[in-house]
Order: structure tokens, then sequence, then C-alpha cells
């Protein structure tokens, strides 16, 4: 069975995600990653940091070592850190 692995950036995401995948692509098993601070961290700061850069980079590393066969980056606020990590990471990242 293939995985996709997803990192949220909060809970909200998780279960709409899990009901898309079983709705459209069922013999897919999702795999969800969720850290709550990454977001918090982006808006105290008021931008995308380095740090949260640095993490999200490791969730993708992680989702990749888990033998995803891609990754989704589920929060548009951290866009730019999931755009940033293509270039080490061999599997495709869905934004």
């Amino acid at each position: 069975m293939r995985t996709v692995v997803v990192v949220h950036t909060g809970p909200a995401t998780i279960q709409p995600i899990k009901q898309q995948f079983q709705q459209i692509l069922p013999d897919v098993r999702v795999v969800n990653l969720m850290d709550d601070s990454l977001l918090n961290d982006v808006i105290a700061a008021g931008h995308l940091t380095e740090a949260v850069t640095g993490r999200i980079f490791s969730y993708m590393q992680l989702g990749q070592q888990m033998g995803a066969v891609a990754l989704l980056n589920a929060c548009s606020s951290v866009g730019e850190a999931a755009s940033a990590a293509r270039a080490a990471i061999s599997i495709p990242i869905i934004k």
C-alpha cells in the first residue's frame, strides 16, 4: 500500500483530509504529522521564521524516511517552507 504523509499545523485539517483520501484514493495509507506550535510561532513572529522552516523540513525528511510516495503540506501559512524543502526531498511535496 502506498503512503502519503500529511504535515499539519493544527488538528482541524486531519479528519477532513483523511476523509478526502478515503473517498478519492482509498488504496492510499495516510500518515498525519501534526505540530500545533508551528502556526503559533509564525503568528507570534509575524512571518515564517527560520526555526519553523527547519521544523517543517524535519517533518518532510521524516515522511520520506517513513517510505511515503508523496508529502502534503496542509497549511498555506508555511507553504514557503514546504517549497524550500523540495530541493532536498526526493519525493513530491504538494501544498
